[in-house]
């Protein structure tokens, strides 16, 4: 036969839906797979160009037998049947937790197995791509379930795995708050276990906590005054934000009589001018912190100015930077510190929970012992108002300053309407009491000075 008609086959495999090709015109075209003859689908006479549609004859090493007439010669020709290559690994979209099924791409025609928390099921696609398939009773998978996905082709050929996690796109539910009062010192909630709450009052941000698997938790704070207003909200670890809650503080009446039980501590025979921080050695051990006077008293910044007198003139520390003098003995020069160095020492052993009340009305003093907590003070020895003539001008590299030797410090743990009661370091009475009114007057000769925690 001539080489000028001698007919092309197109490779074909065991997957082709068609066997094309090309003869030369007016030619007669047949094929056979074990004697069944092919459905001749398509034939152009004038280019010679043809389609078989094979169905489910075609399988891996079969020959496929082409006869070619034309002007009564006759050409055959066998092609084998090629084995296709695996399927491609399927394409499963993205499953969120808010899904209720699950959609995807793969090679038509094949059986597509999908494997969730360990159960196999299985459809079929048929000249199709696309696949979906519904989530028992159309419900979401939990976020960070597995789900798997492979196909196998009609020939057995297994494909690559796919496997997608259930993303998480579900907020976390809006934080549930405990009652905040002008007496809390703290915000308490629950939100969703392991997320990041968020607080904030105003536009500052107070707190940044991650939740552990009970989801609640705690900011520690000073006594806030009624109706201020806090922000929170919760961010999951899939970055879901919750609404936000406001929380409102509301008012709670301040009892007229209140009393507290703190450590006593004498800072006698030790400490000549100790009162200061064996008041906050008191402070702190009512907090839950151990530390002794004496450590207080070696670590609480000093003033190392000498005494001296120039010109009439008295030249010393400033009690407002640190302990002016000798704390340990009456035979040097000495006289004590102010809240300044005392909160600073505090905040040591209290991180982010001392609250230095300096310069407040004696109404906030008792808004903190209300709420339970003592508040550490300096005041006169006298406990009552010190006349000017008991006081006298330093000059010191702080600038001059106005002090008297008639200063304490003590711990105040109570009051009534008609006295304060505090623990004295002096003597180490436990709720000693003093006179309300006469007491304050000598606490605010020294600038109303206080220290509480929370």
């Amino acid at each position: 036969m001539a080489d000028e008609w001698s007919p092309v086959i197109n490779p074909f495999n065991d997957k082709d839906q068609v066997i094309t090709g090309k003869a030369a015109n007016q030619t007669s075209v047949e094929a056979f797979v074990d004697e069944q003859k092919l459905s001749l689908k398509t034939y152009n006479a004038d280019t010679g160009y043809f389609e078989f549609y094979p169905s489910s004859l075609l399988k891996a090493g079969k020959q496929v037998k082409f006869i070619f007439i034309k002007d009564d010669e006759q050409q055959i020709i066998y092609q084998k049947v090629q084995a296709a290559p695996a399927p491609k690994k399927p394409v499963l979209n993205p499953i969120s937790n808010k899904s209720t099924f699950l959609t995807g791409t793969a090679e038509p025609n094949s059986t597509i197995y999908i494997t969730i928390n360990k159960k196999v099921k299985s459809m079929q696609l048929k000249n199709s791509k696309s696949f979906k398939m519904d989530f028992d009773d159309k419900r979401p998978l939990k976020a960070g379930t597995k789900v798997s996905v492979y196909v196998i082709d009609k020939a057995g050929r297994k494909s690559g795995t796919v496997t997608v996690t259930v993303a998480d796109k579900i907020p976390p539910a809006e934080p549930k708050m405990e009652l905040v009062t002008d007496k809390s010192f703290s915000i308490k909630g629950i939100t969703e276990a392991r997320a990041t709450v968020f607080i904030y009052k105003g536009k500052k941000r107070l707190a940044k906590i991650k939740t552990g698997t009970s989801g609640k938790f705690t900011y520690r704070m000073p006594l806030q005054k009624a109706n201020s207003s806090f922000d929170i909200y919760a961010i999951d670890a899939a970055g879901n934000k919750s609404k936000t809650k406001k929380v409102k503080v509301k008012a709670k009446n301040r009892p007229t009589k209140k009393v507290v039980s703190a450590p006593v501590v004498k800072q006698f025979p030790e400490l000549a001018r100790g009162c200061e921080v064996t008041s906050l050695a008191m402070l702190l051990g009512d907090a839950g912190v151990k530390v002794s006077k004496m450590t207080l008293a070696s670590k609480v910044k000093k003033d190392p100015t000498k005494y001296k007198v120039k010109n009439g003139k008295k030249y010393f520390g400033n009690p407002y930077y640190g302990f002016v003098g000798d704390i340990y003995t009456f035979k040097k020069p000495g006289l004590g510190v102010y809240h300044g160095p005392i909160a600073s020492l505090g905040s040591k052993y209290l991180p982010n929970r001392i609250v230095d009340l300096t310069g407040s009305s004696f109404d906030k003093v008792k808004d903190y012992v209300a709420a339970g907590h003592p508040v550490w003070v300096v005041t006169t020895s006298w406990f009552r108002y010190v006349p000017s003539k008991y006081w006298t001008t330093w000059y010191t590299p702080h600038g001059k300053i106005r002090i008297t030797y008639k200063e304490h410090s003590v711990l105040i743990t109570g009051y009534d309407k008609k006295y304060v009661y505090f623990n004295d370091p002096m003597d180490g009475k436990k709720n000693k009491k003093k006179p309300l009114k006469q007491f304050i007057e000598g606490w605010k000769q020294f600038g109303n000075q206080a220290i509480s925690y929370y």
